[in-house]
């Protein structure tokens, strides 16, 4: 069993047919089946039904492939390794980051002081845009709030935000403000007449601010939608409208003169995300070292 047979494995299930795979991979039909029939021998089991011309996974054959594509990925990354030692390269390392999350400078000046042979490509963006790329392989780290898609692969949680209301600083609104203990609730019921600044559509948070106001029984009316936390709350600050901002802001918002006033939100949804930080299974080295002391320093 080598990496050609999971090469041709994938070429099997992703044409349905042993000719087409065969076409495709550039070899005659024979020599295919002659190599499938040997990799089911050497492994003792089925890894295809025969429907007519049609071939169709078995159960081990599923197996074999889910597993073949951590060691292909595994095995593509220690050739890319090897290429970039040969040819006296840095070792690279990609990894994705949220946009609105900032501490990773930290753990990247700890590590490359440990390895100085290490190169860093560093992409930052929205979650879905990171999602497609890890998805795709092409970056080996990913720090992301957790959603259905973190799910599927191997994760560790770093930490928690918690969604909440900002609103002007003198606006209103604070009057109704409720006492909980030491923390200060809002219902967003009474932000109801209330322009909305908001991030963009393209954003989690965007849907997650629409359910917070549909469950209080109204739609926002959105007066203007922006990018990032930092102009949402400076149109705040300004008097222009209300927003749904994370937690995480506290470094603008104590940079700000007047900042506007944040307050958690009284609702029975979630208002909690988790930050999680995204590998592959098949992850190891210098990989797994650094996932390990993000995990330590978070």
């Amino acid at each position: 069993m080598n990496i050609t047979s999971f090469e041709y494995m994938r070429a099997i299930v992703k044409y349905g047919t042993l000719s087409k795979a065969a076409e495709m991979l550039y070899i005659s039909q024979p020599a295919l089946s002659q190599s499938l029939s040997k990799l089911e021998k050497e492994l003792g089991v089925r890894l295809f039904d025969r429907q007519g011309n049609r071939m169709v996974l078995t159960e081990a054959g599923a197996a074999f492939i889910d597993e073949g594509k951590n060691i292909t990925q595994s095995t593509q990354r220690l050739m890319e390794r090897l290429k970039y030692i040969s040819e006296g390269k840095k070792e690279l390392i990609r990894l994705g980051v949220s946009r609105f999350y900032g501490r990773f400078p930290l753990t990247l000046e700890s590590f490359m002081r440990d390895h100085p042979g290490v190169q860093f490509e560093i992409t930052e963006g929205l979650t879905l845009e990171l999602e497609k790329l890890f998805a795709a392989g092409e970056l080996d780290l990913c720090i992301i709030p957790s959603s259905p898609f973190t799910g599927k692969y191997h994760f560790k949680e770093l930490f928690r935000e918690e969604l909440l209301i900002a609103v002007p600083p003198e606006s209103l609104y604070t009057q109704y403000a409720e006492r909980v203990g030491e923390d200060l609730y809002l219902d967003p019921s009474c932000l109801k007449d209330a322009p909305f600044v908001s991030l963009t559509s393209n954003q989690r948070v965007y849907g997650l601010g629409f359910e917070f106001c549909r469950r209080a029984g109204f739609e926002p009316n959105i007066l203007c939608s922006v990018f990032g936390y930092d102009t949402l709350l400076k149109l705040v600050s300004m008097g222009l409208g209300v927003g749904f901002v994370s937690s995480l802001q506290n470094k603008t918002l104590l940079s700000m003169d007047k900042p506007p006033k944040c307050y958690h939100i009284k609702t029975d949804l979630p208002v909690n995300r988790n930050y999680v930080l995204l590998t592959k299974d098949s992850s190891g080295g210098l990989i797994t070292e650094l996932a390990d002391l993000i995990s330590e320093l978070e």
